[in-house]
């Protein structure tokens, strides 16, 4: 693909350098839509409508969140040239409380699909992002808040199933939506997220949809981490392929940062060679099994040797597209 259109072109270079990449997500895969064509798809991740208050507003406040303006759809997608934006939602802010009926006319869901039809709008393919990082957060009645993992707390794993397929019943007829079903789920048993993730993917195919579904792993989806078993259970090379799929429209997701803790925070970064080598776990695991994948996230400081690192995992991307 033309080493990813000279690397995204000098515009996208100038964005690199600005956010430091840790805001920003080109991935690249084969996708198959509704309609039977292959995409490329480059992307953007969006971060924002996680954020904030539970009483915050969109657009608002300093508590609120945010979803992707006109305006920004319009730049990264008209100007920039990319074809994806993953958008970033809060389960809480969909459904306060877990298990309830969601109703097509919540105001909460109309400003998600305000927010993803302002993307498929313009031609573009939408990711929905669960980003609660295989969590739920309860309010209780004093106003103080407990977090719990899915299956573990006040959020079942039936509940889960309900969010998703309410979300695949609102837009499963939108051939340009995708759905990822959690962002980065970490520190919990492998089994309960295995049948976590099933449940979810079961809910949205019996509702008929065909959209593609991005599925994170364990341990914070890291690449470099793919194959690792612990106490936790087995690794998500072993566990992911018992996953079923009736319409095969799974496509894995893996988030590969390449600071020493692998958390996007810091100044330093791996040599090129070690960063490639953290990339290729994944990259190995989709081809052996045949499977299909992206690079939902990763980033490096502006630093030059980072950015020699960062240009070395653009070239493993675009060297092996196939996987």
């Amino acid at each position: 693909m033309q080493f990813y259109r000279d690397l995204i072109s000098d515009r996208i270079r100038t964005l690199i350098l600005i956010t430091y990449i840790t805001l920003l997500g080109i991935v690249t895969f084969s996708v198959t839509s509704n309609a039977n064509a292959q995409v490329d798809v480059l992307g953007i991740s969006v971060a924002g409508g996680e954020s904030g208050s539970d009483d915050g507003e969109l657009n608002r406040d300093v508590y609120g969140y945010i979803y992707p303006s006109q305006k920004y759809v319009d730049y990264f997608i008209g100007d920039v040239g990319l074809n994806t934006i993953r958008i970033s939602a809060r389960w809480e802010r969909i459904q306060q409380v877990p298990g309830i009926e969601i109703y097509d006319y919540d105001p909460r869901l109309q400003e998600l699909v305000d927010a993803v039809e302002r993307v498929t709008n313009s031609g573009a393919y939408a990711i929905i992002d669960i980003h609660n990082y295989g969590r739920f957060i309860s309010l209780n009645t004093d106003n103080s808040q407990t977090e719990a993992v899915i299956g573990e707390g006040d959020a079942s794993i039936d509940d889960f199933a309900y969010l998703w397929q309410r979300l695949a019943e609102t837009f499963k007829d939108n051939p340009y939506v995708m759905f990822e079903l959690m962002n980065e789920p970490y520190e919990q048993d492998q089994a309960n997220l295995m049948t976590t993730l099933q449940a979810a993917i079961d809910a949205i195919q019996d509702t008929g949809a065909k959209n593609t579904i991005l599925v994170p792993g364990n341990r914070w989806s890291g690449a470099h981490s793919w194959e690792n078993s612990d106490s936790l259970g087995e690794s998500n090379a072993t566990s992911l392929l018992r996953l079923q799929d009736k319409f095969d429209k799974l496509v894995f997701v893996a988030h590969q940062y390449i600071d020493q803790n692998y958390s996007g925070t810091q100044p330093d970064c791996l040599s090129a060679d070690d960063a490639v080598a953290k990339l290729n776990i994944f990259t190995s695991w989709l081809r052996n099994n045949s499977r299909r994948g992206l690079l939902g996230e990763f980033g490096v400081s502006s630093a030059p040797e980072c950015l020699e690192s960062l240009t070395a995992m653009l070239s493993h991307i675009a060297a092996n597209s196939d996987a």
